[in-house]
């Protein structure tokens, strides 16, 4: 039985045909030998002998009114869920558009580049707040309602970039005594690459305004091949510095929060972010600017290394 009109069902018309055709054939037998006669003896006579069709016939109210009001179980049932469906639907949609409102409401952060051409200025903004959305609440759909939990996984890469980024910002600014000048060189293109790697990748995650570069900068050193889309140390801690801020903005709205103590106007990620620019690596004196775009890159001996950790 499912929500269609009551005469639509199945049951109710059974609840109508077996008492009638019962009726009917036990009936054949109760008059078999008696002849019609259309006065009070001959009715009387007919409902003596008819009393068990006249009985099963009488079963169609009873019958009716237990598939009506299964009917209308089913329908109230039917209600009920396409409310909740409804409830879910609703509880959805108020928190996308609260969410992704509150993404598309952050203000944008410039960042300057400067070039042997002049200045240039690139507004960063949350491009796709719907595409975050279902980054960070993975699970959540109009069937399903508002979400419960954010996607710890997401959440967990997120703050795994950045641990990795803090690891190698400490590598630039670690103490060069004692150090030859190729080591120092060497270890500042790796950590350089590595975090350039990671900054594409959260880019990526946080649905930023994507760097698109009519150049690029490269380094050719003791058979360590290097090209980088920084090129500077100022830009390099600005966009590390733009980027750690949407991140906690972001993070802020899931109440998640990264496993080191850093928010977005102190702790080491800034301190270190802004230190690039007043402590300028040796790396950033060495690089050479090129025209053209070109995928940022490490190899040594023409052989491609893996992004260190």
């Amino acid at each position: 039985m499912d929500e269609r009109p009551l005469t639509s069902q199945y049951l109710f018309k059974q609840s109508l045909r077996i008492p009638v055709f019962s009726a009917i054939y036990f009936g054949i037998f109760s008059w078999l030998g008696h002849s019609p006669r259309f006065d009070s003896e001959g009715f009387n006579n007919f409902i003596a002998i008819s009393k068990l069709p006249i009985a099963l016939l009488s079963l169609s109210i009873p019958f009716v009114a237990v598939v009506a009001n299964i009917h209308r179980t089913v329908q109230t049932n039917r209600q009920i869920e396409e409310t909740k469906q409804k409830n879910l639907s609703d509880s959805y949609y108020s928190h996308l558009k609260f969410v992704t409102d509150y993404f598309t409401n952050l203000p944008n952060k410039t960042i300057k580049r400067e070039r042997h051409y002049g200045t240039k200025e690139i507004s960063y903004k949350i491009n796709y707040p719907i595409h975050l959305y279902r980054y960070i609440f993975i699970n959540s759909s109009p069937e399903k309602g508002r979400p419960k939990n954010t996607d710890k996984e997401y959440i967990r890469e997120v703050n795994n970039h950045w641990v990795d980024i803090l690891k190698n910002l400490e590598k630039i600014h670690s103490s060069n005594r004692g150090s030859q000048f190729d080591e120092v060189l060497i270890r500042q293109m790796q950590s350089l690459h590595s975090i350039e790697k990671h900054l594409s990748e959260l880019n990526r995650m946080l649905c930023l305004t994507p760097m698109e570069l009519n150049e690029h900068a490269t380094l050719y050193f003791d058979g360590y091949e290097m090209i980088t889309n920084f090129m500077s140390s100022i830009e390099l801690g600005d966009t590390i510095e733009t980027y750690f801020k949407f991140t906690i903005d972001i993070l802020d709205i899931t109440d998640n929060f990264l496993s080191f103590k850093d928010d977005g106007s102190s702790g080491q990620i800034i301190i270190l972010a802004r230190l690039l620019k007043d402590n300028n690596p040796a790396i950033f004196d060495e690089i050479v600017t090129n025209k053209g775009k070109a995928q940022p890159s490490l190899t040594y001996n023409g052989d491609r290394l893996a992004t260190e950790h």
